[in-house]
């Protein structure tokens, strides 16, 4: 049996009161929901902290977002309640949930080339569906699984959801390592286009510096408030190839980016992906990328400077 272990998380900004209730510091629905995706395959438990305003009432923008989550859970909520984490363990792709003979694949990597490939299972599987939409293709042979997603399926908002039913009981299977790349940029060389940086009531001087989003530290990088292209950047010292791109940001200002690298050849950037809200953002190019120095534009956010508290990029 597993230790039993609960993440207990603010749904806005950082701290456990009133905060104002300002969208840009709130958690939406997305990043509530893979919390609770990846709590649960971890078999473990999310208290989700709801601030009630001075006088008592529950402020609107939370009151929807919980009615989101709700909402997800009515319609996929066979795959969380009354279910463990497991098979397979928790990594950049996603996480397994499982219940019965059933396995719960909770994909919550963008998937470029349509493809998730996980080590094999040992049991059968006697059939498949895709809770959230779309179809799979599913072939176990050697010591691979692969999914292959149709376009519908890849398009799937937040999660996508693959039921694998097999032909015994999925909780006698033993814990799965996936794939946990090593992370290029652990000794890279951040930069950005501004810092931000603020004095403590002690004298004590902080800065929210771009070094903060590589190594193994829990700060994050803010750019000022006046910087009208915010950019944050990494240098690998030498061409290295990646394959996937995982991004955190601290909360969920940001609505539009783009994760840009150097060609030496050319001298110029090209775009490698473009995305939207960032959020929790992991994503497998379609194809793997050779680069240098790669570097993520901020072009639109709502209501506050960007920060973003994690640029891993790995094979």
């Amino acid at each position: 049996m597993n230790p039993q272990w609960e993440m207990c998380i603010p749904i806005e900004s950082s701290v456990w009161f009133w905060a104002g209730g300002k969208a840009a510091n709130t958690k939406d629905v997305e990043r509530c929901v893979k919390l609770l995706v990846m709590c649960a395959s971890g078999d473990g438990n999310l208290l989700l902290d709801i601030r009630p305003m001075p006088d008592g009432r529950i402020q609107p923008l939370q009151a929807e977002i919980l009615r989101g989550i709700g909402a997800w859970l009515k319609r996929y909520g066979e795959s969380i309640y009354a279910t463990r984490g497991g098979p397979y363990k928790p990594g950049p792709w996603g996480g397994a949930t499982r219940q019965g003979s059933k396995v719960y694949l909770h994909v919550l990597q963008g998937l470029q080339g349509g493809k998730l490939t996980l080590p094999v299972l040992p049991a059968k599987i006697v059939g498949h569906r895709m809770l959230t939409g779309g179809s799979v293709k599913v072939d176990q042979s050697g010591k691979d699984l692969t999914i292959t997603f149709d376009e519908t399926a890849c398009a799937a908002p937040i999660d996508r959801i693959v039921e694998l039913e097999l032909d015994r009981d999925a909780l006698e299977l033993e814990p799965i390592e996936t794939d946990r790349p090593e992370s290029l940029t652990e000794h890279a060389t951040a930069t950005a286009s501004s810092e931000y940086s603020y004095k403590r009531p002690s004298g004590k001087r902080v800065q929210d510096s771009a070094a903060n989003v590589v190594g193994t530290g829990n700060a994050y990088w803010t750019a000022r408030a006046n910087d009208p292209t915010p950019w944050i950047a990494v240098d690998l010292g030498k061409p290295a190839t990646f394959q996937q791109i995982y991004l955190v940001e601290k909360y969920t200002r940001i609505r539009k980016f783009e994760v840009r690298c150097y060609d030496s050849d050319s001298h110029r950037w090209r775009t490698v992906f473009d995305g939207g809200r960032m959020n929790y953002c992991s994503v497998r190019l379609a194809e793997p990328v050779t680069a240098r120095k790669i570097r993520v534009n901020v072009l639109k956010t709502a209501g506050g400077p960007p920060q973003i508290s994690r640029l891993d990029l790995c094979k």
